[in-house]
């Protein structure tokens, strides 16, 4: 999402997958957290993450 000016803003929807149910599990998840990091990349100045989004650490 975009502002292009007070009260306006532009979105852009993409299709992560046609038929999710063929994929393995995990895959959109996957494909989301990938263009979610695209998009940050290109406007880092637009997120602002002070929290601590997972508390807790597992291992891998």
């Amino acid at each position: 999402m975009q502002r292009v000016k007070r009260g306006f803003y532009e979105l852009e929807l993409t299709v992560l997958a046609d038929n999710p149910k063929e994929l393995k599990d995990g895959e959109v998840t996957a494909r989301l957290a990938a263009k979610l990091e695209e998009v940050i990349k290109k406007k880092p100045e637009n997120w602002l993450w002070s929290h601590r989004r997972w508390k807790l650490k597992y291992e891998a």
